[in-house]
């Protein structure tokens, strides 16, 4: 066989580099073995994996969202984010629920499944002892995670964010919708900025939102149905008044 044209044997018969890339400097920070070592002590802790490569904790791994972290609109985004997330789809109550409703799928082949491999599952109550651990770890999680998002960020307490409507229509939180908003709370961090909009049900017309703080009772008015509020310390209450329903 012949080789394709332009073909030029490098070292070792392997294909030379395209040409003036064996004069290239490698980037600052660039490690032979591969990774890119981190700054400062982010590398601690972070290097090597199975195999001898990086693992998905590792400098090189990280590199990318590491430097994300350091824009600070990046950084924002992202607590609100992992905020907006823990009070929805990561709630403890809706993650239960889910747990719960999967194990009662197969809780009753689950005899069978132990009696016919005894080396996976030693008993059925053993079984259901993990789907406890599942159920704790749902329920523990998002203190964890907020302490953590704390310590990293450096943010202060978490307040109450709580969500009414009158007239119809429902409000949605940064881009997470939270299905009926009527006294829905969230937890979020006091002094972050987050993001509220007004929906209108069909044939529905919005009118304002109001922003109160829940300690001082101190209440703003805003006629834009998309408005940005700075969580207070107490707890901020945000409504969305709508009319002809």
């Amino acid at each position: 066989r012949q080789p394709p044209e332009g073909f030029e044997p490098g070292e070792g018969g392997m294909p030379a580099a395209p040409g003036g890339m064996e004069n290239m400097t490698p980037p600052e920070g660039f490690e032979p073995n591969g990774e890119i070592e981190a700054p400062g002590a982010a590398a601690q802790g972070q290097r090597g994996g199975s195999g001898g490569g990086p693992s998905f904790t590792s400098a090189s791994s990280t590199l990318i969202f590491r430097r994300l972290l350091e824009n600070e609109d990046f950084s924002s985004r992202f607590v609100n984010r992992f905020c907006d997330l823990m009070n929805t789809s990561y709630e403890a109550d809706y993650v239960v629920g889910q747990i719960d409703a999967a194990a009662d799928t197969i809780r009753t082949a689950m005899s069978e499944q132990v009696a016919r491999y005894p080396g996976a599952i030693s008993s059925l109550e053993s079984w259901e002892d993990n789907i406890e651990t599942m159920r704790r770890f749902a329920r523990e999680r998002a203190g964890y995670v907020r302490d953590q998002l704390a310590d990293r960020f450096g943010l202060s307490d978490i307040a109450t964010v709580t969500l009414t409507t009158a007239g119809g229509g429902s409000v949605q939180i940064n881009d997470t919708p939270v299905g009926e908003s009527a006294g829905w709370n969230g937890i979020y961090f006091a002094g972050t900025t987050q993001s509220f909009t007004a929906i209108p049900e069909a044939g529905g017309t919005f009118e304002k939102i109001v922003v109160t703080d829940n300690v001082t009772g101190t209440a703003a008015e805003f006629t834009d149905s998309t408005i940005s509020v700075v969580i207070s310390a107490g707890g901020t209450t945000v409504q969305a008044v709508f009319s002809g329903n």
